[in-house]
Order: structure tokens, then sequence, then C-alpha cells
């Protein structure tokens, strides 16, 4: 029960955080609100999925016609909840309802990890969703209309439910479930789609930890993807039927994209000349953190300077410790899951390596939200391994100083957004 309270708690605080900015963010401040709108719009006045037709009907708004559409399903139930005629404002709101509903299930999944992992610390449990609560930029796409909520709860859903099934063993409840979280995922947005091939990983590796029998293996394996292929199959079918073989939508989005923003992409970069600019790194950094509107407006360069120095620093010291404690059991659920965790955030970060170099996107750190609750745990971890005399200290100072960082911000975006 007291666990119970506790994240109640935390859910309440996180929604008091997030209304403020819900309700000052203009939709002109929304990065493609007025698209997402669109979609969620048409859905919820035909009750079907955009065609080709339609997109040509919508004009340059309905770009995202041709991508997969049911990260939007939250705000269209939200919108199905109310009479059809609904004043644009409060529609507005209830659609970003949506976001903040789906940024709940991150924080949620991030409670239920941070109390998984860090058993001997209290503190160290807490400071997983509290971090998130927090997190500058995850409030900001919590406040509008997007599909990039959704795509982190879903992802959240997985990781937490890989940790599980490393920690306890495959069920065949945990099977379904880790299949109907990623074919929503892989329905909702492409930026999640690495955490297919780590589940599947990451399924044999748990199953090779609790030595469970091959042929079990490979029935779990074989409904996993069976699963995956009837929820997402259709889509990709219907795709290539629609938009003349675009079977992913993308090519189709890109086009009225640079309609959208007069903007003529060159030829794909190669990935060392993304891997090796200084450009990407800052980029997706700064815009992990916090950097609102279009990306047009920054925090303060030692805000972002002062988390750079606590990743360091926790990168430092986590490494430490594993360099000081080399009898740590390499084939152990614990590791398995850091390892989880690593591997998360390398992939993520290929991902939109790999968006640049094809063009599709620039850096956005908004892509990294599959793998907050690996960013934050791997943080906090790297913390809490310092030496006893400091853990709880730099703990606390990070806890603090994002919780600074999230008044400035609200302060900043106050000024910017209800003061001019």
């Amino acid at each position: 029960m007291k666990n119970g309270k506790e994240l109640i708690i935390i859910i309440l605080l996180a929604i008091a955080v997030r209304i403020p900015w819900l309700v000052m963010i203009p939709q002109t401040e929304a990065p493609d609100e007025n698209m997402h709108r669109w979609v969620v719009d048409y859905i919820d006045s035909n009750c079907r999925l955009p065609d080709r037709q339609a997109m040509d009907n919508g004009g340059l708004l309905s770009a995202y016609s041709s991508v997969p559409p049911f990260g939007y399903l939250p705000h269209i139930i939200l919108l199905k909840l109310f009479p059809a005629k609904l004043p644009a404002s409060f529609s507005l709101y209830l659609t970003r309802l949506g976001s903040l509903f789906m940024s709940l299930i991150v924080i949620s999944a991030a409670w239920w990890t941070g109390r998984h992992l860090f058993k001997e610390s209290h503190l160290a449990a807490l400071a997983v969703p509290f971090l998130v609560v927090f997190h500058p930029q995850f409030v900001f796409v919590s406040s509008y209309t997007n599909n990039d909520m959704t795509t982190a709860a879903l992802s959240s859903l997985i990781i937490a439910n890989l940790v599980l099934a490393l920690d306890s063993g495959l069920s065949v409840a945990q099977i379904l479930a880790l299949s109907i979280f990623v074919s929503w995922l892989i329905l909702s947005k492409y930026s999640g789609l690495h955490l297919l091939p780590i589940s599947g990983l990451f399924l044999f590796i748990s199953a090779y930890l609790h030595k469970q029998q091959l042929k079990k293996l490979l029935r779990y394996g074989l409904t996993f993807l069976f699963v995956i292929a009837i929820f997402t199959g259709w889509w990709f079918i219907r795709n290539y039927i629609q938009f003349d073989g675009d079977i992913t939508g993308v090519t189709t989005m890109n086009h009225l994209w640079k309609l959208v923003y007069h903007t003529y992409s060159g030829p794909p970069l190669s990935i060392q000349a993304v891997i090796f600019s200084t450009f990407f790194w800052r980029t997706l950094f700064f815009s992990f953190w916090g950097w609102f509107g279009y990306m047009t407006h920054s925090l303060p360069r030692t805000i972002y300077y002062i988390y750079l120095f606590f990743l360091v620093l926790g990168s430092v010291l986590g490494i430490n410790y594993w360099r000081l404690n080399p009898n740590t059991n390499i084939l152990s659920a614990r590791t398995a899951t850091w390892l989880l965790f690593a591997i998360c955030i390398i992939s993520n970060l290929f991902m939109c390596a790999y968006c640049c170099c094809s063009q599709v996107s620039g850096p956005q750190g908004r892509y990294m939200f599959p793998s907050e609750i690996a960013i934050m745990s791997v943080l906090t971890a790297g913390l809490h391994s310092a030496n006893k005399q400091w853990a709880n200290k730099a703990i606390l100072a990070i806890l603090v100083f994002n919780f600074a960082a999230y008044c400035y911000s609200t302060y900043f975006l106050y000024q910017l957004y209800c003061r001019t």
C-alpha cells in the first residue's frame, strides 16, 4: 500500500508539473502539432485511416498520413469520449492530454524500474522517476499533440518487460504482452524500431540465464514473431498499395515535408560524417535536455554543461566501479539488465545517426526518448556507484539541479509565451 501511495503521489506531481506547459505553449511553438492534429481529427471524424486521396485533399497538413498513425490512439480516444462539436481550444487541450497521459506511463515504468534496480537505496530508486518527471524537454514534448510520447511509453513498457524477463524468466503472458507492445510501437513511430531486434536478443538471453528448454524458447520466439506479423503486416501491405510501393510511407512524407519547409535534401551523408560531426552531438545533446519550440529557444549554455558534467561524472564513477569489482558475475540477470540499457542507448543513437545520414530528419533529442528510462537509470547507477560518503550527495545534486532546470524553463517559457 505504501508503494502504491508513493506512485500516486509521483503521478499527481507529474500532472501538476505538466499542466502549466500544456496550457501556455501555443500551437505555433509545438513542433508539427498542426500536422499531428490533422491525422487525429481525420480519424476522429471519419473513423478510418487517411488514404492517398485524403492525403492529396489535405494538402501540406497531411504529411503524416503515410506513416503509422497508432501513436495517436490515446488522443483519438479522448476526443471520442466527448461530444463531436467542441470549442477549438478545448479540443486542442484534450488531444494534448493524450501525450500527457502517455508520459505518465513512462514515469510509472521508471518508478518500477528504479525500485527493481536499486533495492538497497530508496533515494537512488526514486531518482529514476524524479529525473523523468522534471526533465525539461520531456515535459515539453508531454505537453502537445504528438506520437513521440506514445513511442516513449511503449518503449518504456518493453524495457520494463525485458528487465522482468531477465530477472524472472519467460512466460506466455510476458511474450504476449511484449509482442503487443512491440507491435503497437512499430505502428506508432519508426524511431523505436531498434527495440524489435533488442527484444528478440534479450528473450534469448533470458532463456539462457534461466536454463529454459530450447523447444520452449523456439515456441516463445515463433509466438513473438507471429503476433507482431499479424498485428503489423497489414499496415505495410496497405502502404504498398496506397502510396505507390512506399512500404514505410517515409518517402511520401518527406516529399510533403520539403514542400512545407521549403527544404531540399542533398545526397545521403556518410555515417562517419555524422558520427564525427560536433554539430550532430551538440544538437542532439542540447535538444534532449531542453531546446524548445522548433529548436529556436535554447536554455543558457551553463545548464547544458552542468548536465554534461553529471553524465561524465556518472560514466567515470560507473567505469571505476566495474574496474574495482572484476569478480562481478557476467552471466547474471543484473549484468544482463545493464547490458540491455547500454544496447538500448547505443542503438537509439545509431537510429538518430542513420536518420541524419539518410536525411529523414536532423538530430533531435526527442528521438532518444525511447531510451529515457535506460538513460536515467544508467546516470543514477553511475552516481550511486560512488563511495557511500558521496553517492547520496551526488544523486541529490542531480535531482536538485534537474528540478531547478525545470523551474527555470517554466519561467523562461512563461516569459516567452505569456508575457509577449
